[in-house]
């Protein structure tokens, strides 16, 4: 779930349910990009109109129209594994968390809003873990996001704090 503000939030799930509410409290479906049995894990409303969601597929798909169109947003091992986590610090930078076919977790970074090809994987000071479940930022610090999950072949967890 994410809120743009008081009024407008998105909601996903299970089954590539999508939800939008417009008044802070009353939800109504929105068409997906996914089929039934994908299960999406992240969203993020960058406005009214222009959001982005993620999950089970390995896909990143993104609409400037309320949801009545989407397309995918490619990076570098798209469709495979799982898209877990996507934020934004500012406008046109954003971090995403997916997990590869082999469950190893990693983090994208854009500095171009999301738009097509302009995620790119950031390499250093990410230490091996088996996924990211959840990316958080500090709202105008472009180069510096927190994530927790799963530590590397382990069951417990694992915090990581990378800087680009």
């Amino acid at each position: 779930i994410h809120a743009l503000d008081e009024q407008n939030v998105l909601a996903v799930g299970n089954g590539g349910i999508i939800a939008k509410a417009t008044d802070g409290a009353s939800f109504t479906a929105v068409t997906s990009p996914v089929g039934v049995g994908v299960k999406l894990h992240t969203c993020w409303m960058k406005s009214e109109s222009e959001w982005l969601v993620g999950g089970d597929d390995g896909k990143l798909y993104f609409t400037v129209d309320k949801g009545k169109t989407w397309s995918e947003r490619s990076f570098d091992g798209s469709g495979s594994g799982v898209v877990r986590s996507i934020v934004f610090a500012t406008e046109s930078v954003g971090w995403l968390s997916h997990d590869t076919a082999a469950n190893k977790g990693r983090i994208l970074k854009t500095v171009g809003g999301g738009a097509q090809d302009t995620w790119r994987l950031v390499s250093g000071g990410i230490p091996a873990n088996d996924r990211i479940n959840q990316l958080a930022v500090v709202e105008g610090e472009a180069n510096l996001v927190f994530g927790v999950g799963l530590g590397d072949d382990a069951s417990d967890g694992y915090a990581v704090v990378g800087k680009d």
